[in-house]
């Protein structure tokens, strides 16, 4: 049976490390961990997902877990540089418009 000072040994870093995470971005933290509970969800079940304050009703968690991460997670694959400060942006996309 394993003593508690080796216990310990195995699950601060762990600790230690979310704890770093959380004070150098606690909003991306936060994005984070709604990513990893949409992952969790059941598929094809209705639910909602905090993005940036905002309450989003969605019809599978997986899918969205999956669009978000790909949208503000890094690599941000969608991410430009405009040319001036209020761009024009057609969104034509199938979705939602949670890139926009």
């Amino acid at each position: 049976m394993p003593n508690l000072r080796s216990v310990a040994k195995l699950v601060m870093p762990g600790i230690a490390r979310e704890a770093y995470h959380w004070l150098q971005s606690p909003a991306d933290y936060q994005l984070e961990a709604e990513i990893q509970r949409l992952r969790r969800a059941p598929r094809y079940t209705p639910m909602t997902m905090q993005l940036d304050g905002r309450q989003i009703s969605v019809i599978d968690g997986p899918s969205a877990a999956s669009m978000a991460a790909h949208i503000f997670c890094q690599p941000q694959s969608m991410r430009f540089r405009a040319d001036r400060a209020n761009p024009f942006i057609l969104d034509c996309g199938a979705n939602v418009g949670i890139s926009v």
